[in-house]
C-alpha cells in the first residue's frame, strides 16, 4: 500500500514558506496605526499650518513695533489686542447683522422664488432652471430652513476654528523661534541649514500673500457692499461678507460669490442682475490682473491657471481651509526648488527657470543668491575626481576650521571629509591656537572673522608671529562688512559669506596639488 503522506523535507519546506516572524505583524499594526493617526490629525495639522502662516505674516509687524523700543512681549500683546478687537467686531457687530439678514432671506424665499419666476417665461433658460429648483407652497417649510441652519452651523464652526488658529498663531509668535530651532536640531547640519534658509526666504512670500489677501478681501467686501446697496439688492451686507471671505480663493471664490449676488439681484430686476454680473466680472479682472500683481510684486508671482488648478486641488483634498493655505505654498516653489531640488534637477534647469521668470531673475542679487547659496553648492561641490580623494587621504592632509557657528563647521567638515581631507574644529580663536600648538600636520586654516573669546583677526595676527605656523595659509570666511578690514590684515585669501563652496574647494585642491600655490594671487570672492 502506497502512502500519500508527503516526504518530511517537503512538509518542512511547506511550513517554512508560511512561517512569518511576529515582528512582521507588529510592523503592519504600527503602519496601520500611523495611517489612522495621520487621518485623525490631518485637520489639526492643517489648522496648525495656517497658524504658522499667520504667525509668519504677523512677525514683521511685531518686529516693526520693536523698532520703537517696545519689548517683544509688549509688541506681541498689542498685535494680539488688535486681533481680538477685530474678532469682537466680527462676532458682536458684523455676525448679528448678517444673521438678521439671513433670517429675512429665509422667510422671504418663497416670495423671491415667485418673483423670479414671474420675471421670466417658463420656457426660457432661466425660467426652466428656477422652475426645477422651485418648491410648492404645500412643501415642508423646513426644506427652506434646514439649508440656512446648516450654513449658520458651518459658519460658526469655521469661526471657532479660526479662533483656535489665532490662539496658536499668538503662541507661535511668542515661542515659535525656539520651537523651530528645537525641531531642526533633530536633523543633520546640512538639513538644518536648508530648513533655516527655507524659513528665511519663504517668510516674505507668506507675509506678502496674507497681508495682501487681507487688503484685497476688505476691498472686495467694500466694493460688493457699495454696489449692492446702491442697486438696492437684498441682503447686501451678507453678500459682501461672503464676497470678502471667498475672495481668498481666486477664480473659484469669484464664481461662488457671483451666483447668490446675481440671484438676489434678479428680485430687483433683470437689468440689475445684469449690472451686478458685469460689475463683478470687471472687478475680478481688475483684482487678478492689475491689483494683485501690484501688491504682490516679485514676492508672489502666480499665473492664473496655476492659481485655479492649485485652488481646485486643495478644495478637493481639504476644503476651504486648505484652499486658503495653498497659494503661498505654491508661490514658494521656486525657493523650494532652489534649496531642496537643485541637486536633482541640475544647475542648468534652475538657470532656465530663472531666465524664464522675472521674479526669479532678481534672486541673483539677493544675499543668499542662487549660486552663492551654500545649500546649493553643498550638493554641487561633491563632483571632484575620486582619484584626488584617494591621494588626499593617503597624504593625510589636515584642515583646521575656526568658526563659532556649529552648523557652518559641521557643513564644512562634511564636505571636506567627503573630499578626503582630515578636519579639526575650533569654536574660537583661542581654541584654534591650541590646536595649532598640538597638531603640526595642519596645512590650511579656514577662519571666521567674528567669534567670541578671540576674533578671527586677532587669531590671524598671533599666527603670523608664531614661527612654526606662520607659513600656514589662512582663508578668511568674511561677511561684507568685514571684507575691507580683513584685506588690510594681509590674509592669504578671503571668501565672502555665504560661502561659495565651488570656489573654496577649487582653492583647496589647487593648494594641495601644488603646495607652493600662492593664495594671494587668486581672486577673492
Amino acid at each position: 500500500m502506497t502512502s500519500s503522506r508527503p516526504p518530511a523535507s517537503q512538509s518542512f519546506n511547506d511550513r517554512k514558506l508560511f512561517d512569518v516572524a511576529p515582528s512582521f505583524f507588529v510592523k503592519i499594526a504600527l503602519f496601520a496605526f500611523t495611517i489612522f493617526l495621520v487621518f485623525k490629525l490631518a485637520k489639526l495639522g492643517l489648522l496648525f499650518f495656517i497658524a504658522i502662516l499667520i504667525a509668519v505674516s504677523l512677525n514683521p509687524l511685531v518686529d516693526r513695533l520693536q523698532k520703537y523700543k517696545l519689548p517683544r512681549y509688549l509688541a506681541i500683546g498689542l498685535v494680539t489686542l488688535l486681533l481680538g478687537s477685530v474678532l469682537m467686531w466680527v462676532g458682536l457687530g458684523l455676525a448679528p447683522a448678517v444673521y438678521a439678514q439671513l433670517q429675512v432671506i429665509v422667510a422671504a424665499l418663497p416670495n423671491i422664488q415667485e418673483q423670479i419666476l414671474s420675471e421670466f417665461p417658463p420656457k426660457s433658460l432661466i425660467g426652466r432652471i428656477f422652475f426645477k429648483l422651485s418648491i410648492s407652497g404645500d412643501s415642508d417649510p423646513n426644506l427652506w430652513l434646514d439649508p440656512a441652519i446648516n450654513f449658520l452651523r458651518s459658519t460658526m464652526h469655521v469661526l471657532t476654528e479660526f479662533f483656535m488658529i489665532l490662539i496658536m498663531a499668538v503662541y507661535l509668535l511668542i515661542d515659535g523661534k525656539r520651537a523651530f530651532i528645537w525641531f531642526s536640531d533633530f536633523f543633520s547640519a546640512p538639513v538644518r541649514l536648508k530648513l533655516r534658509a527655507t524659513a528665511v526666504q519663504t517668510a516674505p512670500v507668506v507675509s506678502s500673500y496674507l497681508s495682501a489677501q487681507i487688503f484685497t478681501s476688505f476691498l472686495c467686501g467694500v466694493f460688493s457692499f457699495t454696489l449692492l446697496t446702491t442697486l438696492k439688492v437684498p441682503a447686501a451686507l451678507t453678500l459682501a461678507a461672503v464676497a470678502a471671505i471667498l475672495d481668498v480663493m481666486p477664480i473659484l471664490g469669484f464664481l461662488m460669490t457671483l451666483v447668490p449676488a446675481t440671484v438676489l439681484a434678479l428680485t430687483v430686476s433683470p437689468a440689475t442682475a445684469g449690472i451686478v454680473l458685469i460689475a463683478y466680472g470687471l472687478y475680478h479682472t481688475f483684482e487678478v490682473y492689475i491689483l494683485l500683481p501690484i501688491i504682490y510684486r516679485r514676492n508672489l508671482k502666480l499665473r492664473t491657471l496655476v492659481m485655479l488648478i492649485s485652488v481646485l486641488v486643495a478644495w478637493t483634498l481639504g476644503g476651504i481651509l486648505l484652499a486658503m493655505a495653498i497659494l503661498p505654498v505654491v508661490a514658494s516653489y521656486p525657493i523650494i526648488e532652489k534649496i531642496w531640488l537643485a541637486k536633482y534637477l541640475g544647475r542648468h534647469v534652475i538657470q532656465k527657470h530663472i531666465r524664464g521668470d522675472e521674479s526669479l531673475a532678481d534672486m541673483s542679487n539677493d544675499t543668499l543668491s542662487i549660486w552663492n547659496d551654500p545649500l546649493l553648492n553643498f550638493s554641487e561641490s561633491r563632483s571632484y575626481n575620486p582619484v584626488d580623494r584617494r591621494i588626499l587621504r593617503a597624504l593625510g592632509r589636515t584642515i583646521l576650521i575656526v568658526d563659532d557657528d556649529l552648523d557652518t563647521r559641521a557643513l564644512l567638515k562634511d564636505i571636506l571629509e567627503t573630499e578626503g581631507f582630515r578636519v579639526l574644529e575650533a569654536g574660537n580663536g583661542q581654541d584654534g591656537l591650541d590646536y595649532l600648538k598640538n597638531h603640526a600636520e595642519i596645512g590650511l586654516i579656514l577662519l571666521d572673522y567674528r567669534m567670541p573669546v578671540m576674533d578671527g583677526l586677532t587669531f590671524f595676527e598671533k599666527t603670523r608671529k608664531m614661527k612654526n605656523v606662520n607659513h600656514i595659509p589662512v582663508v578668511f570666511l568674511s561677511a561684507d562688512a568685514d571684507h575691507i578690514k580683513t584685506l588690510e590684515s594681509g590674509a592669504a585669501e578671503i571668501i565672502r559669506k555665504p560661502v561659495d563652496f565651488d570656489h573654496l574647494m577649487s582653492l583647496i585642491h589647487r593648494h594641495y596639488h601644488s603646495p607652493s600655490t600662492d593664495f594671494a594671487g587668486a581672486s577673492s570672492v
